[in-house]
């Protein structure tokens, strides 16, 4: 080989490596670096010493003129080892656009943790990445669309090695009014309160109609009641008439109701008195034996 020949070596654009679902994991979580050309890593049951900085670059073996330039650095946190900040907008956490400030807060006690994330949730990526030599770092979003709405969450870190992380904050929804998310969220509550409605309604309606039943039962309850009695005096005061016609011996012999004789047709006063004579139809006087 001449010593003296030029060499030209072709580079090729930087790669770009990513995390996903997100490059900030919490312990014995799993992440996957994915690399342009279908290329990725597994990193499974991450451990606190697993965070800090991944980078990856490529090469052909067989063509050692082409060269391609390291990718950036992707920092990977996983969190768990401190306590967890607090996050608070200072605006209504529905917006109408404009710009809205997330604060995240620490606790007091941890000053030498400086470096703070802004996380949302969907995102690989850290939304925002701040310094802070007290315990809170503030978070402006400018210009908020239907885009920026979502559930957010921070953290708080070491700057370098071990890299150290807080578990993530509670997270804070942030919604957009007019976006797709919001207009979902009152159609939701809307329907709901529908619902609620409706079924109020058919419970009053199941009252209603077991009262109208209820009632109907014991009114025809109450009317047999009384049917059956006066059937009862009915046949009680008939037993009587026809008792006191037909007794052929004791005490009451021949003993008939003077004014239901009065009142009787002439056939029905001979069919009745039996043993008595009847001397005139219309015949008022007291009826003798």
């Amino acid at each position: 080989m001449d010593s003296g020949k030029k060499w030209d070596v072709e580079l090729l654009p930087k790669p770009i490596l990513s995390a996903w679902p997100s490059s900030v994991v919490p312990t014995r979580g799993n992440v996957t670096l994915n690399f342009p050309g279908s290329f990725y890593f597994h990193l499974i049951e991450l451990e606190e010493n697993d965070a800090g900085y991944y980078t990856c670059d490529c090469y052909e073996p067989d063509d050692l003129d082409v060269l391609f330039q390291y990718s950036d650095a992707v920092l990977l946190l996983v969190t768990g080892h401190l306590p967890k900040p607090s996050l608070q907008s200072h605006q209504w956490s529905k917006v109408t656009g404009g710009n809205v400030t997330l604060s995240c807060q620490k606790p007091d006690n941890m000053t030498e943790y400086r470096m703070f994330m802004l996380l949302k949730e969907g995102v690989p990526s850290p939304v925002q990445v701040q310094s802070s030599e007290s315990n809170r770092a503030d978070f402006s979003l400018h210009n908020v669309t239907d885009k920026d709405a979502g559930n957010y969450s921070c953290v708080y870190h070491q700057k370098e090695a071990p890299f150290w992380a807080s578990h993530p904050s509670d997270h804070l929804e942030i919604l957009v009014s007019g976006s797709p998310r919001a207009l979902s969220e009152c159609y939701t509550k809307i329907n709901l309160i529908r619902l609620e409605m409706s079924a109020m309604f058919v419970v009053l309606m199941a009252v209603f109609l077991a009262e109208a039943w209820y009632s109907q039962r014991v009114s025809s309850s109450r009317s047999s009641s009384e049917e059956a009695e006066e059937e009862l005096e009915s046949d009680g005061r008939h037993q009587m008439i026809l008792q006191g016609g037909n007794q052929k011996e004791g005490p009451m012999r021949g003993t008939i109701s003077a004014a239901f004789m009065a009142s009787a047709p002439c056939w029905l006063k001979t069919s009745l008195c039996g043993g008595f004579k009847v001397t005139h139809a219309h015949n008022s006087s007291p009826i003798a034996l």
